[in-house]
């Protein structure tokens, strides 16, 4: 009987030992294969990120300096409100017609900033809009000049690399009678955009 009784109570014990401390070191082995596991898989989209990136480098290294630039004026990284204003400054002299009164808004609204005031601390100061890539900012400005100037700044403002939204024109005629050369005083309101950092 101490035959039988012997093996029984080994294969008993063996079972029990198994139970209590191989089956939880299985476990824990099967949780660190999972970790592993997912590990991996992020090592491997990493990768696959840098595989992209690259690509993207390269392909923007490839742009020339000029369209490099391009690409900046068309939706630059900072505010730059001030070199907006003296674009418009100048397209506005080229047909004929004086920039005045300018002011800065956020497009959110917010405060407004006449020209005259500290611009650098306005623009820091900028509500932070929602979670899109790029905020933007309102300029009014007011210029008086003739119809047919008008439209010639408008096609120019058409026309130039920085990215503005015509929001509103107003305008009035500054005399009674109207003819070819009359002058009129056109406000502005546009809007432009920039890349959050």
């Amino acid at each position: 009987m101490t035959r039988l009784f012997l093996p029984i109570i080994l294969i008993g014990a063996a079972i029990g030992l198994f139970a209590v401390f191989t089956d939880s070191l299985y476990g824990e082995v099967k949780e660190l294969s999972i970790e592993q596991d997912n590990y991996n898989t992020a090592l491997s989209n990493s990768k696959q990120i840098l595989k992209e990136r690259d690509a993207l480098v390269e392909k923007y290294n490839n742009f020339s300096e000029v369209d490099k630039e391009k690409l900046n004026k068309l939706l630059p990284d900072n505010v730059d409100n001030i070199r907006l204003i003296i674009e418009l400054e100048t397209l506005g002299l080229r047909d004929g017609m004086v920039l005045k009164d300018v002011k800065v808004e956020s497009a959110s609204g917010g405060k407004t900033q006449d020209l005259s005031g500290e611009e650098e601390e306005f623009v820091e100061n900028l509500p932070s809009e929602s979670k899109r890539d790029y905020s933007s900012m309102d300029i009014s400005f007011s210029m008086d000049g003739t119809y047919q100037s008008f439209l010639k700044f408008i096609s120019d403002l058409d026309k130039s690399l920085r990215m503005v939204d015509v929001q509103s024109i107003a305008f009035s005629s500054s005399s009674e009678k109207e003819s070819a050369g009359a002058v009129y005083s056109f406000d502005f309101k546009i809007r432009t955009y920039w890349l959050k950092n």
